[in-house]
């Protein structure tokens, strides 16, 4: 038995006349009548009295609630399998300014699900990504030191865990004081100034940067113009410094002769806190990636050492 005869008996059983229904159902008068039949012959019942101005027979009317019953379950069921596909085939989207190779080989290792990077725009507000369901997942520097970002991931149904996966490297032009040292110590950046990432993250900035280092160094902060850190290949900073993921500084400064890089303070790397954030309630599997690509971001942030050197600096 076809599922289109009983979606065409449905059909008809609204109009209780061939042509109205064949019309509705782009077909012609006579295959209709000739689909009906069919399914008179495969139930071995009279569904309708064509004597009788078409109307359905008490059989015909018993089928009728049958029909539309089967097809509603078997929509029903094509639905739910339609969505478990999405949810277990579909990539879980991962939004990253600057994702490492150390990340994407541990999480590759551990997820239990195919995932992918997409591209975040450089310096967006931290949700930008997950509002536009352009990710379902997104890596963004750590909101916990700005209350009003906290109060609106809350209003969102956003949640979020911290860790410090990427370690920094601080990029200078070889023109600058410190460029000739072999080490740095963190007095050494005292009075010095950070260029942030842009004008919208300026704020947020120097709050990592402060955090990180200390307020007794009375750091200086001027705003950046970069569209990417791929603008490290061209960029002149002039006086100011630059924190910039590791990787990507090594990358794209490889082939400049005016730069200097350093990536450790006090002989020990550091990195800025970031955050994973997801949507509360998302489906199981998004939940799942959000727990293990935090676990994978600890476990970075335990094999690279990286350390909080303001702590370091109130320790002593």
């Amino acid at each position: 038995m076809r599922t289109q005869h009983l979606e065409e008996f449905v059909v008809f059983s609204r109009h209780l006349n061939f042509g109205e229904a064949a019309e509705e159902l782009f077909i012609a008068k006579s295959t209709l009548s000739t689909h009906i039949a069919q399914l008179e012959h495969e139930t071995g019942l009279k569904l309708v009295d064509r004597a009788n101005g078409n109307a359905l027979t008490p059989e015909g009317a018993i089928f009728l609630e049958g029909a539309k019953t089967a097809l509603g379950s078997l929509n029903d069921t094509i639905g739910r399998c339609s969505r478990f596909r999405q949810e277990t085939d579909r990539r879980v989207r991962i939004a990253c300014s600057a994702p490492t190779t150390a990340l994407a080989s541990l999480l590759s290792t551990r997820i239990d699900a195919p995932f992918c990077f997409v591209d975040c725009a450089f310096g967006e507000q931290p949700f930008a990504a997950l509002d536009a369901d352009r990710a379902d997942l997104a890596i963004t520097y750590s909101f916990a030191c700005l209350p009003r970002l906290v109060d609106e991931a809350r209003e969102r149904g956003l949640a979020f865990e911290c860790a410090k996966p990427f370690p920094l490297s601080i990029v200078m032009m070889k023109t600058h004081p410190l460029a000739t040292r072999r080490r740095l110590a963190r007095p050494d950046l005292a009075q010095t100034t950070i260029m942030t990432s842009g004008v919208l993250s300026y704020e947020h900035d120097r709050l990592l940067t402060t955090n990180l280092f200390g307020e007794d160094l009375h750091l200086a902060f001027a705003p950046g113009s970069m569209q990417s850190f791929n603008d490290l290949l061209i960029v002149d900073l002039g006086p100011a410094l630059l924190l910039a993921p590791k990787e990507a500084a090594h990358r794209c400064c490889a082939g400049r002769g005016d730069m200097a890089l350093f990536d450790d303070v006090d002989g020990r790397p550091f990195g800025f806190p970031m955050a994973v954030v997801w949507r509360k309630g998302a489906n199981p599997v998004v939940e799942r990636a959000a727990a293990t690509l935090h676990a994978c971001m600890k476990k970075i942030e335990c094999d690279e050492g990286l350390c909080d050197h303001s702590a370091i600096a109130q320790a002593g």
